[in-house]
């Protein structure tokens, strides 16, 4: 799977929502169909204290999601974050899809 770079810019304190596709290697939409998704964020890449968010799926078939972040979960961000939204693959193994720097 892609590992796709998106950087999310959230107001600290405020509820933040944002749609994307999820996408393969080849810039396809995932199929979402029977799959899982987790998604956290991190302090730093090797964090051990994570704070889980909210992916929404919109659309199975073309892979649109919504990340949801409550102005309750950005009031604890100060700085920089990482997040990471993964998705099970057919083997219930989980791929990043998407991992980067998350600005506030």
């Amino acid at each position: 799977m892609l590992n796709q770079k998106l950087n999310l810019y959230v107001e600290q304190g405020a509820d933040h929502h944002k749609e994307i596709i999820l996408c393969d290697e080849f810039n396809v939409a995932i199929d979402l169909t029977g799959k899982t998704i987790v998604s956290n964020i991190r302090e730093s890449v090797i964090s051990t204290s994570i704070i889980s968010f909210t992916i929404t799926v919109i659309d199975l078939i073309t892979g649109k999601v919504q990340i949801s972040l409550s102005n309750a979960t950005t009031s604890q961000l100060i700085g920089k974050y990482y997040y990471a939204i993964l998705i099970d693959d057919e083997v219930g193994k989980y791929g990043s899809i998407i991992f980067n720097r998350n600005i506030i």
